[in-house]
């Protein structure tokens, strides 16, 4: 039996396939794949402002990897679809002063891997020669691939 993370999914991959079918039937242009490669800073804020009051801890940022592929399928003028698969490092470092029996530096690091399936609709602004603005909107699926935490106490 499929969990329900995995059937949304599904439902939406088939939902893609079914509306990329029918905007190359309609669409008139050719469409566009790319690569997409960045850095990702991310943290936990909520859980660092409940956290930090009580233990002294301080929310730092974790640096991570992002890169997938993207699709562009025009559907009419400046409008086009653009589904998007994307790995992606996300998690936060926490670090502090633990105060028990013996005054300990401590250091905890949480690290997440995702893989996000953004739909978006896309709006083409201007067409200058070296300069094309455009806005996105739509819906993201991300699933959790990868979850470690590590803790280190020092000097």
């Amino acid at each position: 039996m499929l969990r329900p993370v995995v059937r949304s999914t599904a439902v939406l991959a088939a939902l893609a396939c079914v509306t990329v079918g029918a905007c190359t039937a309609q669409a008139q242009t050719r469409v566009r794949v790319g690569v997409l490669a960045g850095a990702n800073m991310s943290t936990l804020t909520d859980l660092a402002g409940d956290y930090a009051d009580q233990s002294g801890l301080e929310a730092k940022y974790r640096a991570g990897f992002q890169g997938g592929v993207f699709a562009q399928i025009p559907v009419s003028g400046r409008f086009s679809l653009q589904p998007e698969v994307h790995y992606a490092q996300k998690g936060a470092k926490f670090e502090g002063t633990f105060t028990g029996d013996m005054q300990s530096d401590l250091g905890v690091s949480l690290k997440l891997a995702y893989v996000d399936v953004p739909i978006l609709a896309r709006i083409d602004l201007g067409n200058a020669a070296r300069l094309h603005p455009f806005l996105v909107l739509g819906p993201s699926v991300s699933i959790r691939t990868g979850c470690t935490v590590g803790l280190s106490l020092g000097g």
